[in-house]
Formats: C-alpha cells, sequence, structure tokens
C-alpha cells in the first residue's frame, strides 16, 4: 500500500480555478500588479479631492463675509407696575424659560428669511443685480440650471423665477438666533466686501423697522382695548354710585356707618364715666357719699346695657338693608380699584408709544471685509478626501458581497 502524500507544486504558475477559491493575497501578486491596484485605489479615493481642487481652481468664486449681532430689547419689561396680567401675557407669550425679547427676536428673524424682506431689500438696493453676471460658480450663480441650459442652447436669457431668487436670497443671508445669549448673528455673503456690507446694513435696517412697525401695532391695539376697558370702568362706576344714592334716597339717607359709630361712641363714652364712678367709689370708702357712687356705678352699668341691647336690636332690624349697603360698598370700591387699575395702563401704553423706537440694539455694525473667507480650501479638500475615502471603502465593500452572492 503506498503512503505517499500528495504536496501542491512549490513552484508558481496558473492553475484552473473550480470558482471556490478565495482571491489571491497581495503577497502573491506580482509586483506590476500591486502597483496597478494601489494606484487604482489611489486615484479613486482622491478622486472627489481633485474634483474638488479643479472646482476651487477654475470655477469656484470668492465670498466675502460681513457679520453683524444684534439683539431685541422687549416691548415692556418684565415685572412692569400699572399693567394687567392679560396684556403683559400678550406681550411676553414666551416659554418659560424663553428670556425677555425671544418672541420678538424669532419674528425677526423669521422676517428676514421671508418673501417680503427679499422684495423689500429689492426694492431699496436692488439685490439681484449684486449677484448677477458677477460670478461662473455653479454652486452660487443666482440663476437655476434649466436657465443656464437655455441660455447656452437655445441662447435667450429669461427671468429668474421668484422661488428661485428667494433661494439664492436664503443662501446668501443667514440669520440665526441664539437663544441662551439672546442675540441674532446676520451673516451675508457677497462677492464684493462693499456689497456685503451694504446688504447686512440693509437688512439691519429692515429689521429695527419691522418690529418698530409690529411694535406700534401692539401698543396701539392696547391703547384702545385700555381705552374701552377705562370707559368701561367709568360707567360701572357711575352706576354703582348710582345705586348707592338709590338706596339712601329710599333709606331716609340712613348711613348705616354713621349710626353703628355713634352708638359706639356713646357706649365708649359711658364705659369712661363707668370707671370713673368706680375710681370715685372706691375713694369713698365707708363714707355717706359712698351710697351715691354705688347708684352712680349702676345707673351707668344699666345705661351701657340699654345701649349695647338697642345696638343689637337696631342690627336685627336693619341686617337686610346693613347687607345691601355693605354690597353696594364693595361694588363701589370694586369698581375704583379696576379703574384706577386700566387708567395706569392706558397711561402706560400711551407713553409707550410716544417715546422712540429703540426696539434693536445693534451690538456690532455690519463690517467691511477685507478679504474673501469663503471659500475655504482648509476645509473643503480635507473633507472631500475623507468623503471619497469613505465612499470607495463602502462601495469596495458592496461590491465584494454581491460579488460572494453571485458566486454562491
Amino acid at each position: 500500500m503506498d503512503s505517499t502524500v500528495d504536496f501542491p507544486p512549490t513552484r508558481r504558475g496558473r492553475r484552473e480555478s473550480d470558482g471556490t477559491d478565495p482571491p489571491p493575497l497581495p503577497i502573491h501578486l506580482s509586483r506590476a500588479t500591486r502597483r496597478r491596484h494601489i494606484l487604482v485605489h489611489v486615484f479613486f479615493i482622491c478622486l472627489p479631492m481633485l474634483v474638488a481642487l479643479l472646482y476651487l481652481t477654475v470655477n469656484a468664486a470668492d465670498r466675502f463675509d460681513a457679520d453683524s449681532d444684534f439683539t431685541i430689547l422687549p416691548l415692556i419689561q418684565p415685572g412692569a407696575g400699572g399693567l394687567h396680567a392679560s396684556n403683559a401675557a400678550h406681550l411676553m407669550n414666551l416659554g418659560q424659560n424663553a428670556p425677555p425679547g425671544a418672541y420678538d427676536a424669532y419674528m425677526v428673524v423669521d422676517y428676514l428669511r421671508s418673501p417680503d424682506a427679499l422684495k423689500e431689500i429689492e426694492r431699496r438696493i436692488g439685490f439681484l443685480q449684486r449677484y448677477r453676471g458677477k460670478t461662473a460658480d455653479i454652486f452660487y450663480r443666482p440663476e437655476p440650471w434649466r436657465l443656464l441650459f437655455r441660455q447656452w442652447f437655445a441662447g435667450t436669457s429669461g427671468a429668474i423665477p421668484f422661488e428661485d431668487q428667494l433661494a439664492h436670497y436664503n443662501r446668501m443671508v443667514l440669520p440665526r438666533y441664539a437663544i441662551t445669549e439672546n442675540i441674532v448673528t446676520l451673516e451675508v455673503q457677497a462677492f464684493t466686501s462693499e456689497d456685503a456690507r451694504l446688504i447686512a446694513a440693509t437688512l439691519l435696517d429692515m429689521g429695527e423697522a419691522f418690529i418698530n412697525r409690529t411694535n406700534q401695532r401692539v401698543l396701539a391695539d392696547l391703547a384702545r382695548g385700555a381705552e374701552g376697558q377705562v370707559t368701561a370702568d367709568q360707567r360701572r362706576l357711575d352706576d354703582d354710585h348710582l345705586k348707592m344714592q338709590a338706596w339712601r334716597a329710599s333709606n331716609s339717607d340712613l348711613d348705616p356707618d354713621q349710626l353703628a359709630a355713634m352708638v359706639t361712641q356713646v357706649v365708649q363714652g359711658l364705659e369712661t364715666a363707668l370707671v370713673a364712678a368706680r375710681s370715685s367709689q372706691m375713694l369713698s370708702g365707708a363714707s355717706p357719699a359712698r351710697g351715691v357712687a354705688d347708684a352712680r356705678v349702676r345707673a351707668i352699668e344699666a345705661q351701657i346695657a340699654r345701649e349695647q341691647q338697642q345696638l343689637a336690636a337696631m342690627e336685627r332690624s336693619y341686617a337686610a338693608k346693613f347687607f345691601q349697603y355693605d354690597r353696594l360698598k364693595e361694588d363701589i370700591a370694586f369698581a375704583k380699584n379696576a379703574y384706577q387699575t386700566d387708567l395706569a395702563a392706558l397711561q402706560t401704553f400711551r407713553e409707550l408709544a410716544a417715546q422712540q423706537d429703540v426696539y434693536l440694539l445693534r451690538i456690532d455694525e455690519p463690517n467691511r471685509p477685507d478679504r474673501a473667507l469663503y471659500p475655504d480650501w482648509f476645509l473643503i479638500l480635507p473633507l472631500t478626501l475623507i468623503g471619497g475615502a469613505m465612499a470607495y471603502g463602502i462601495l469596495r465593500m458592496v461590491m465584494a458581497l454581491g460579488r460572494d452572492r453571485w458566486a454562491g
């Protein structure tokens, strides 16, 4: 019996594969094949970076950046006196932890992103003409691709639709609100430094005019509401006074407060006299004047008891009238308090409406940049290299999985 074992040949040579062999290791490949594979990998990994480098070198336009920070002062400071809670809630309708002025700041940011802001800045300084025709950058030119194709192939250039103008406007104008610092940052990018500064300054003026317009409208509404409330309070107070006058006329000008005060005053006078009589009683001792003093003390005590009984009887007989009188007094006091409060609120609203519009506080004015900050080469190139490597690795993995599934 032959017990020898056949070993694979040590010499390299190509043999037929049955389709189940794993791919050869790099050490089994020739030097030229390995070099070719490395070059292919490096090419596909660096291809996005090369495309980005070509774009930055040939097509990308320099963009100047002008920044400005501002904050919004609240129309009515929290805790301001003389205001209704409903009026303060109308102006300070914020979240639980939102700082004062956050509601107005959100409104300004939303306005600066709106079509109305684009129309206004186009009317003031001509926003679109400062970008159109200034660059051939495929990503930052205001013309959409369909208009470029029409211009290249048909030789005609139509007007840019307003939706495309708004999209380009929102790419170049970036207002951001930081709720923790309560500061709005306005960033404007343009192809010239002067255009960037001018657009940022114009947008600040527009935001200030917008918030002042809004505050004036709110104050006018609140003042009209306060005037109506003051008129209603005045009418209610007059009605309560008329009811009190009618009550007095029907009760023979009876004043329960004065009547009770008179009886109480008489009782207090009798109590004072009783104290003096008792003092005389104690000083008289066993003299003949002691009987007179005792009689005086008993007479005063009887008089006090009669006055107290008279007061109790009067309160029982006039209980219903006293209730009506107390109710009318409470109504008058409540109406007077409401009238004074609403009158103070109306005065506050009028003073706020008459003061100077200083609700938008500029922290720093838009600057004129000396050099272009965008495009940022040191950010774009590394990111495209990393992204290309990741995309190529994922693609190779998907291809390997597909090849194994196809072979299986």
